[in-house]
């Protein structure tokens, strides 16, 4: 999940129009450019942001995030994904 209010007044753009425009041109150009290479920072997070951002997203999932935790990291705040989400079955037991 995205912040766009604040990533558009970072960046100075004025419309959602823009924006989108922008995000786009940025996206393909991304795509040409590199190797493909994942960010853990976005890939494994719920939410990237302001910790009033964070805070806001962890409110609105509600149930589904409940026990995760709020960190800073690099700078930013974020919303960790479960570690080990599928811990369950990759033990080779299945729980009844």
């Amino acid at each position: 999940m995205i912040d766009t209010d604040l990533l558009m007044e970072l960046l100075q753009i004025k419309s959602l129009e823009e924006f989108k425009s922008s995000y786009k041109e940025w996206i393909e150009s991304r795509l040409v450019s590199i190797n493909m290479e994942r960010e853990g920072l976005w890939t494994e997070n719920v939410a990237v942001g302001t910790k009033d951002f964070v805070e806001k997203m962890k409110a609105e999932l509600g149930i589904k995030v409940y026990n995760r935790k709020i960190k800073e990291l690099k700078g930013t705040f974020v919303l960790k994904e479960q570690a080990n989400p599928y811990k369950l079955f990759s033990q080779g037991k299945v729980a009844i």
